[in-house]
């Protein structure tokens, strides 16, 4: 219980320095706290499928109840609680890619978070999980991109994939702050609607969810 008391208090110390630090703009910070929180809830939910198990081998009565019963060994979930934030984003981007296979667009990996659709169109994939409520912050390279993938993984329920066409890029992205050699994005949650960057006239991205005929 006590390490549980620990982690909630570091998460909303966090949490309250990341707004500290959207009211000054300094986004790289924002950065770096946003992953931190990702960190904490990672290791939240270790410890708390960790107890499971615990709970869960205390309650064998017999090696018969074992057999009937085994510990719980499947490699993603115990993978998915302990990954760090850019081994989620990557396992997310992966399996993005996958579902847009079956249904038959192809993305080859060119690096990193670069992708290349059979069109030739130059495709970027940014995660980001929802560290603050409503706020997703996520970066690229700050390189050229014909398209570019918006996966916003919400606290509960699917994620988001709002696939920004070639003319709405090529006009956020002299917009976004860049931190070395990336750019970053802000993704804000107003009711039902989704915004780029707020404040930086680029309005709602709604339109762009799931529009992935931009990929063929």
């Amino acid at each position: 219980m006590g390490t549980k008391v620990d982690v909630d208090t570091l998460k909303k110390k966090a949490q309250g320095r990341i707004r500290e630090a959207l009211d000054r703009g300094c986004m790289e910070e924002v950065m770096k706290l946003a992953a931190a929180v990702q960190e904490l809830d990672n290791a939240s939910r270790a410890h708390a499928i960790a107890a499971e198990r615990i709970a869960s081998a205390l309650s064998v009565a017999s090696p018969q109840d074992a057999a009937a019963n085994p510990l719980d060994t499947h490699p993603q979930r115990a993978t998915g609680a302990t990954m760090t934030k850019n081994a989620r984003g990557k396992a997310c981007r992966d399996t993005y890619i996958r579902n847009l296979s079956t249904g038959g667009i192809r993305l080859f990996r060119v690096k990193g978070r670069i992708y290349e659709a059979t069109s030739g169109r130059k495709v970027g994939i940014a995660y980001a999980s929802e560290v603050l409520a409503d706020k997703w912050w996520m970066g690229l390279l700050d390189e050229e991109y014909d398209v570019v993938v918006l996966l916003c993984e919400p606290r509960s329920g699917d994620v988001l994939d709002f696939v920004l066409p070639t003319d709405f890029v090529r006009k956020a992205w002299p917009l976004l702050s860049r931190n070395g050699k990336s750019r970053e994005m802000h993704v804000h949650r107003v009711g039902v609607n989704y915004e780029l960057e707020p404040g930086k006239g680029l309005g709602k991205i709604n339109q762009y969810l799931s529009s992935i005929a931009e990929l063929a």
